[in-house]
Protein backbone atom coordinates (compact mmCIF):
# COMPACT_ATOMS: atom_id res chain seq x y z
CA UNK A 1 0.00 0.00 0.00
CA UNK A 2 1.78 3.26 -1.01
CA UNK A 3 1.65 6.17 1.74
CA UNK A 4 -1.21 9.09 1.59
CA UNK A 5 0.81 11.63 0.03
CA UNK A 6 -0.44 14.73 2.10
CA UNK A 7 1.69 12.62 5.26
CA UNK A 8 5.36 12.67 5.96
CA UNK A 9 8.25 14.75 7.04
CA UNK A 10 12.09 13.52 5.73
CA UNK A 11 14.20 11.89 8.52
CA UNK A 12 15.30 14.63 11.07
CA UNK A 13 13.50 17.70 9.64
CA UNK A 14 10.80 19.95 11.69
CA UNK A 15 7.98 21.06 9.38
CA UNK A 16 4.37 21.80 11.00
CA UNK A 17 1.07 21.84 8.97
CA UNK A 18 -1.86 23.07 10.19
CA UNK A 19 -4.35 20.63 11.57
CA UNK A 20 -6.22 18.20 8.87
CA UNK A 21 -9.26 16.34 9.87
CA UNK A 22 -7.76 13.59 7.43
CA UNK A 23 -5.27 12.88 10.01
CA UNK A 24 -7.71 11.46 11.55
CA UNK A 25 -8.96 9.01 8.63
CA UNK A 26 -5.33 8.01 7.88
CA UNK A 27 -5.05 6.62 11.92
CA UNK A 28 -8.27 4.58 10.76
CA UNK A 29 -6.95 3.20 7.96
CA UNK A 30 -3.88 2.23 9.68
CA UNK A 31 -6.00 0.62 12.84
CA UNK A 32 -7.45 -1.46 10.87
CA UNK A 33 -4.21 -2.85 9.26
CA UNK A 34 -2.56 -3.36 12.62
CA UNK A 35 -5.63 -4.71 14.06
CA UNK A 36 -5.49 -7.64 10.64
CA UNK A 37 -2.06 -7.98 11.71
CA UNK A 38 -1.37 -8.36 15.18
CA UNK A 39 -5.12 -7.99 16.28
CA UNK A 40 -4.79 -11.34 18.67
CA UNK A 41 -2.04 -9.53 21.17
CA UNK A 42 -3.60 -6.49 20.97
CA UNK A 43 -5.86 -5.01 23.87
CA UNK A 44 -6.49 -1.24 22.46
CA UNK A 45 -4.70 0.95 19.63
CA UNK A 46 -4.90 4.64 20.20
CA UNK A 47 -3.92 8.07 17.95
CA UNK A 48 -1.96 9.91 19.73
CA UNK A 49 0.83 12.87 19.37
CA UNK A 50 -0.30 16.29 18.09
CA UNK A 51 -2.43 15.00 15.14
CA UNK A 52 -4.85 13.22 17.46
CA UNK A 53 -5.35 17.30 19.49
CA UNK A 54 -7.82 19.07 17.06
CA UNK A 55 -7.11 22.62 16.14
CA UNK A 56 -3.34 22.52 16.30
CA UNK A 57 0.15 22.58 13.68
CA UNK A 58 1.49 19.25 13.81
CA UNK A 59 4.05 17.17 12.15
CA UNK A 60 2.34 15.39 9.10
CA UNK A 61 2.88 12.22 10.64
CA UNK A 62 0.58 10.05 12.55
CA UNK A 63 1.63 8.74 16.11
CA UNK A 64 -0.11 5.39 16.78
CA UNK A 65 0.05 3.52 20.29
CA UNK A 66 -0.54 -0.03 20.48
CA UNK A 67 -1.25 -1.71 23.82
CA UNK A 68 -0.41 -5.37 24.03
CA UNK A 69 -1.67 -7.88 26.65
CA UNK A 70 1.67 -9.10 27.24
CA UNK A 71 5.04 -7.32 26.15
CA UNK A 72 6.95 -10.20 25.31
CA UNK A 73 4.30 -10.75 22.50
CA UNK A 74 6.12 -8.47 20.63
CA UNK A 75 8.77 -11.04 19.21
CA UNK A 76 5.53 -12.28 17.33
CA UNK A 77 4.57 -9.19 15.97
CA UNK A 78 7.67 -7.86 14.55
CA UNK A 79 7.51 -9.87 11.15
CA UNK A 80 3.68 -9.47 10.81
CA UNK A 81 4.53 -5.88 11.33
CA UNK A 82 7.23 -5.58 8.85
CA UNK A 83 4.98 -7.49 6.31
CA UNK A 84 2.67 -4.00 6.07
CA UNK A 85 5.28 -1.93 5.80
CA UNK A 86 7.26 -0.97 9.12
CA UNK A 87 10.64 -1.20 10.26
CA UNK A 88 11.69 -1.65 13.91
CA UNK A 89 13.64 0.39 15.40
CA UNK A 90 14.29 -1.28 19.07
CA UNK A 91 13.65 -0.12 22.48
CA UNK A 92 15.47 3.78 21.56
CA UNK A 93 16.69 3.34 25.30
CA UNK A 94 13.07 3.30 26.43
CA UNK A 95 12.54 -0.18 28.07
CA UNK A 96 9.01 -1.18 27.50
CA UNK A 97 8.52 0.66 24.54
CA UNK A 98 9.12 -0.64 21.14
CA UNK A 99 9.44 1.78 18.22
CA UNK A 100 8.53 1.41 14.49
CA UNK A 101 8.55 3.65 11.29
CA UNK A 102 6.53 3.48 8.18
CA UNK A 103 7.12 5.63 4.92
CA UNK A 104 8.42 6.35 2.09
CA UNK A 105 12.66 5.94 1.53
CA UNK A 106 13.22 9.33 3.96
CA UNK A 107 9.85 10.59 4.30
CA UNK A 108 8.25 9.18 7.59
CA UNK A 109 4.65 8.95 7.80
CA UNK A 110 3.75 7.06 10.22
CA UNK A 111 5.01 6.40 13.81
CA UNK A 112 4.14 3.56 15.62
CA UNK A 113 4.56 3.13 19.74
CA UNK A 114 4.39 -0.45 20.93
CA UNK A 115 3.75 -1.28 24.96
CA UNK A 116 2.27 -2.42 27.34
CA UNK A 117 -1.34 -1.96 27.82
CA UNK A 118 -1.89 0.22 31.13
CA UNK A 119 1.54 0.59 31.50
CA UNK A 120 3.28 3.82 32.81
CA UNK A 121 3.64 4.68 28.91
CA UNK A 122 0.89 3.77 28.03
CA UNK A 123 -1.42 5.88 30.65
CA UNK A 124 0.88 9.22 31.07
CA UNK A 125 1.33 9.41 26.82
CA UNK A 126 -2.96 9.39 26.81
CA UNK A 127 -2.88 11.68 30.15
CA UNK A 128 -0.98 14.29 28.29
CA UNK A 129 -2.70 14.27 24.95
CA UNK A 130 -6.29 14.21 26.71
CA UNK A 131 -5.52 16.97 28.73
CA UNK A 132 -4.60 18.99 25.71
CA UNK A 133 -7.76 17.88 23.81
CA UNK A 134 -9.91 18.91 27.09
CA UNK A 135 -7.86 22.38 28.06
CA UNK A 136 -7.70 24.62 24.04
CA UNK A 137 -6.04 27.22 26.07
CA UNK A 138 -3.12 24.36 27.17
CA UNK A 139 -3.06 23.06 23.46
CA UNK A 140 -2.58 26.59 21.83
CA UNK A 141 0.31 27.13 24.12
CA UNK A 142 1.96 23.82 23.08
CA UNK A 143 1.01 24.47 19.62
CA UNK A 144 3.10 28.35 19.69
CA UNK A 145 5.68 26.96 21.63
CA UNK A 146 6.24 24.23 18.47
CA UNK A 147 5.91 27.19 16.28
CA UNK A 148 8.91 28.94 17.59
CA UNK A 149 10.99 26.02 17.68
CA UNK A 150 10.08 24.70 14.10
CA UNK A 151 11.40 28.18 13.46
CA UNK A 152 14.65 27.62 15.65
CA UNK A 153 15.72 23.88 14.92
CA UNK A 154 14.58 23.36 11.29
CA UNK A 155 16.78 20.67 10.31
CA UNK A 156 17.42 19.55 14.27
CA UNK A 157 14.26 17.27 15.72
CA UNK A 158 16.38 16.33 18.83
CA UNK A 159 16.97 20.05 19.17
CA UNK A 160 13.27 20.41 18.89
CA UNK A 161 12.36 17.32 20.62
CA UNK A 162 14.48 18.39 23.92
CA UNK A 163 13.02 21.79 24.13
CA UNK A 164 9.39 20.95 24.08
CA UNK A 165 9.97 18.49 27.28
CA UNK A 166 9.27 21.36 29.82
CA UNK A 167 6.25 22.23 29.15
CA UNK A 168 5.01 18.40 27.92
CA UNK A 169 6.68 17.12 31.62
CA UNK A 170 4.58 20.29 33.55
CA UNK A 171 1.27 19.74 31.70
CA UNK A 172 1.61 15.55 32.11
CA UNK A 173 2.22 16.15 36.00
CA UNK A 174 -0.70 18.50 35.97
CA UNK A 175 -2.54 16.30 34.34
CA UNK A 176 -1.85 13.46 37.12
CA UNK A 177 -2.53 15.61 39.90
CA UNK A 178 -5.86 16.09 38.28
CA UNK A 179 -6.47 12.70 37.24
CA UNK A 180 -5.29 11.95 41.03
CA UNK A 181 -7.65 14.02 42.95
CA UNK A 182 -10.79 12.72 40.74
CA UNK A 183 -9.52 8.96 41.89
CA UNK A 184 -9.50 7.48 45.15
CA UNK A 185 -7.67 9.67 48.19
CA UNK A 186 -4.92 6.56 48.94
CA UNK A 187 -4.64 5.61 45.43
CA UNK A 188 -0.86 6.75 44.75
CA UNK A 189 0.04 9.20 41.87
CA UNK A 190 2.16 8.15 38.24
CA UNK A 191 5.65 8.50 38.07
CA UNK A 192 7.20 11.09 36.12
CA UNK A 193 6.16 10.78 32.29
CA UNK A 194 8.64 10.00 29.34
CA UNK A 195 8.37 11.79 26.77
CA UNK A 196 5.44 11.72 24.37
CA UNK A 197 5.29 12.38 21.08
CA UNK A 198 4.44 15.34 18.60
Amino acid sequence: MKSPVDLGLRYGTVKLVPHSPEWKKHFEIEKVLLAEAIGRYIVEIRHIGSTAVPGIHAKPIIDIMVGLEHLQDIEHCIPPLEEIGYIYMGEQDIPGWHFFIKGRGEVKTHHLHVVEWDSEYWITHLLFQEYLVRHPEVAHAYEQLKLALEDKYPDDRTAYTRDKSDFIHAMTEMAQRARHHAKEPDEPPLPPASMPPG
